[in-house]
């Protein structure tokens, strides 16, 4: 009896874990679209980007970070689904302020923009480029502190 009672404890602890693998390796993704992301605005200096990549890439972010906080907080409770919701808010105002300096473009006549698309072909400003690693860099900041919490559950 103790055999197995043992054995129903430890199947338990190894699925929890697998869960939590499968969350973190989730997380990984999003994380590897972002360093694509930033490698591509690096490489590039912000200029003779494809804009419909930049849109494609900013959509697979949102619908994999949409997905990946539907399940996690489906599936905790307590203060730990508190913090999770704390950083889906989080994250989705850092998500919010990436698509906008990713997509929107200058209104009117202004003589300097901040984003220029020609023939699908994007180029940032300096300061508009600078904004973009930024936000990446804080949300990849987040989703480190996301993957110690999910360690937690």
């Amino acid at each position: 009896m103790g055999i197995y009672i043992a054995w129903i404890l430890e199947k338990e602890v190894q699925d929890r874990r697998i869960e939590k693998d499968m969350y973190l390796s989730k997380i990984d993704v999003i994380d590897g679209i972002l360093n694509d992301l930033e490698e591509l605005f690096q490489s590039n200096n912000g200029t003779r980007i494809d804009y419909k990549k930049i849109v494609s890439i900013e959509h697979r972010i949102k619908t994999k970070r949409d997905s990946i906080f539907k399940h996690l907080l489906d599936n905790s409770c307590g203060k730990i689904k508190k913090e999770l919701e704390k950083y889906d808010n989080q994250l989705k105002s850092d998500f919010k302020d990436l698509r906008s300096y990713l997509t929107m473009t200058d209104a009117g006549n202004s003589k300097t923009k901040s984003l220029v698309v020609t023939k699908n072909l994007a180029k940032y400003s300096e300061e508009r480029t600078s904004d973009i690693l930024t936000s990446i860099n804080a949300i990849d900041n987040k989703l480190l502190e996301v993957k110690v919490l999910i360690n937690k559950m």
